[in-house]
């Protein structure tokens, strides 16, 4: 598994985790990362055996409550810490659309023009794992890929700030820009991906990473900040 996740109580069972978290029951924060934990403790089940421990009809309405940008953060990273690894077990791909479409409006319908220092990470780390796979972005590419950019954006504008900004988050920024980068340069070398984009889907993407490079050129070169620039 991707996840950083310690491993859960020998005791505690993915069945009696969902129930405890799927609505109308109230969610804890402690809850929701056991579930994570013992998601990402799995053995790799046969494909065939995966749904009878967890599947996405019982999950949706537990990542749904959690992702939920009204909910607490530390029960937001819990959501998006339990869909990666979800998403992360064998037999969980390739997702029906459907199930591709609901799982990424978790990610559109947050508040993507803010950047949140205690969440980025899993919320990364979810997408990365939705959208792998020859068919991980089969008819979510468009919205993946502006998920993406306004995600790259949020953690990128405070970089032209002069004032204000601590080191600690600079350098926090710059870790999210280089790793969001390499995702979205990751997603675009994808050659069944861009055969699926319109030529200015495409070239809107080269646009915003040359918008990026010369926001930085621009800057005087007494500039405190290190901007490394990215390419595509």
């Amino acid at each position: 598994s991707s996840s950083p996740l310690q491993q859960p109580h020998p005791t505690d069972s993915v069945d009696e985790l969902l129930a405890s978290l799927t609505p109308p029951a109230v969610p804890s924060p402690a809850t929701a990362r056991a579930l994570a934990l013992a998601l990402s403790s799995l053995s790799a089940p046969p494909s065939e055996n995966l749904a009878s421990i967890v599947n996405t009809a019982s999950l949706i309405p537990v990542i749904t409550e959690l992702c939920a940008p009204e909910r607490p953060l530390s029960l937001r990273s819990q959501g998006f810490e339990i869909l990666a690894a979800y998403m992360d077990l064998n037999g969980v791909h390739p997702l029906s659309t459907s199930d591709r479409v609901t799982f990424c409006s978790l990610f559109a319908d947050d508040d993507t023009t803010t950047w949140v220092p205690d969440i980025w990470d899993s919320k990364t780390r979810a997408l990365k794992n939705l959208i792998k796979g020859e068919e991980g972005m089969l008819g979510i590419e468009v919205l993946v890929i502006k998920i993406l950019q306004a995600w790259i954006e949020a953690a990128y504008s405070a970089l032209l700030v002069r004032e204000g900004l601590p080191a600690s988050e600079r350098a926090e920024r710059e870790r999210c820009i280089e790793s969001l980068s390499s995702l979205l340069t990751e997603v675009m070398s994808r050659t069944e991906t861009v055969a699926r984009l319109s030529q200015p889907d495409t070239s809107a993407v080269l646009a915003f990473f040359t918008s990026m490079v010369d926001r930085a050129l621009s800057l005087p070169s007494s500039w405190p900040a290190t901007i490394e620039p990215v390419s595509l």
